[in-house]
């Protein structure tokens, strides 16, 4: 299947100055950080394929990463949580398998949350035969220092595949999971965006969408999300893509009301859908500005080989909005010629934190490296920041050529 690129080879952590705070005489803000590891960064080889996913920046200054490894055989797929100290020293590192049916199987991590009353819940699926499928979504409720506390219950949607790709907690503590599930194996054109709740306990909330569940499916092809923004409201706002009559992937955005039903009063029916240019596009990150505006991390393309990250600015009512950068949308410069976005958020100031991989000195996946910038309220770059200019970093070089591709992005608290 095809959907967005995720780091591979290694999990990797790197931390950069802080905002409007040198980190010694002659570093600026954006400069990695060499109180951090020594560089600014970290390898941290567990296994043999390793992958970050999803990184939380605790008030103490630790780091907690969420991913997965395995031994070389991906049957052998673990959850992983890992803890680093606020100098790059890595500590505590728990992992999660799902041994069972006298085989190997999988489990994996794919997202992550910080749990209000402390504590996180990994998730994303475990595999529930030999026979690769059926694949269920599935959730680990874990302490701070990642012993397990409960399982949610295991989703099977259509029994097929399910995977759980963001999640969030609202007001009352419950938790909303979002994901994919497909109706038929690995055919993609069955892969529809899918949504579940559970109660504080673990267990399927039978009062959210039908049954529990919510999907979506635009026009019979592939739907994916792996975002997900649940606002101030407990309305869930959910964004991927989704193939549109024509074949072509659109950037969707869907809001859900607490419980789980389209909020008719969002874009059209409860639904933003943006087509750049009639080629394959896509949105990865979602935040939330004062007044309301909806910031969304898109990749589109104006040609089949010619794709450009972007910001789209929406009103609270699923519009394109003429006060962000005249038409709603802003271009996010990464500094290369195929750019793509992976995540965003906003920090003190309104600034809003872009991550993603760039194009350097070729064109195919091991010449990503990762790229950071900094953007205004408006739209344009924040020319305090490396003088307005993306921060490109490769890591470690004594791996070799290699993919180095942001997932996520967190700020510390200072």
């Amino acid at each position: 299947m095809t959907c967005e690129l995720r780091p591979t080879a290694v999990a990797m952590m790197l931390l950069l100055c802080p905002p409007l705070v040198f980190c010694g005489p002659t570093l600026q803000p954006l400069d990695p950080d060499p109180t951090f590891a020594g560089d600014g960064s970290i390898v941290i080889e567990i296994g043999v394929h390793d992958r970050a996913y999803k990184g939380f920046v605790e008030p103490s200054g630790e780091i907690v990463v969420f991913g997965e490894s395995d031994n070389g055989n991906a049957s052998n797929l673990e959850g992983i949580m890992q803890r680093i100290a606020s100098d790059g020293t890595p500590t505590t590192l728990s992992r999660f398998d799902a041994a069972g049916f006298g085989c190997s199987v999988p489990r994996s991590f794919a997202t992550a949350v910080r749990l209000s009353g402390g504590g996180y819940i990994g998730a994303g699926y475990v595999q529930e035969s030999c026979g690769g499928i059926p694949r269920y979504f599935n959730a680990l409720e874990l302490t701070d220092s990642g012993v397990l506390v409960e399982e949610y219950d295991r989703l099977p949607f259509a029994n097929q595949l399910a995977y759980i790709w963001a999640i969030g907690e609202q007001s009352d503590g419950r938790i909303v999971a979002a994901g994919f599930r497909s109706t038929s194996g690995f055919d993609n054109d069955t892969y529809d965006i899918a949504l579940a709740r559970f109660t504080m306990g673990g267990e399927l909330d039978l009062t959210f969408g039908t049954s529990g569940t919510f999907t979506f499916d635009l026009a019979s092809g592939l739907d994916w999300t792996d975002t997900m923004l649940i606002d101030s409201s407990d309305r869930i706002l959910v964004v991927g893509y989704g193939t549109n009559a024509m074949g072509d992937r659109d950037v969707l955005v869907l809001r859900l009301t607490a419980d789980g039903a389209l909020d008719t009063t969002f874009g059209t029916g409860g639904v933003f859908q943006f087509d750049f240019a009639g080629f394959h596009d896509g949105a990865t990150g979602i935040a939330q500005d004062l007044g309301g505006r909806l910031l969304v991390a898109a990749n589109v393309r104006s040609a089949e080989d010619a794709r450009e990250a972007m910001l789209l600015g929406l009103t609270e009512t699923g519009m394109l909005d003429p006060g962000f950068s005249g038409d709603g949308m802003a271009p996010i410069i990464l500094g290369g010629s195929n750019d793509a976005v992976s995540d965003i958020t906003i920090g003190p100031g309104r600034l809003i934190y872009a991550v993603g991989p760039t194009y350097v000195g070729g064109t195919s996946a091991e010449f990503y490296d990762m790229a950071v910038t900094v953007v205004r309220p408006d739209g344009t770059p924040d020319a305090r920041f490396n003088n307005g200019l993306p921060q490109v970093m490769p890591f470690d070089a004594s791996l070799g050529l290699q993919a180095d591709y942001p997932s996520s992005v967190a700020l510390s608290q200072d």
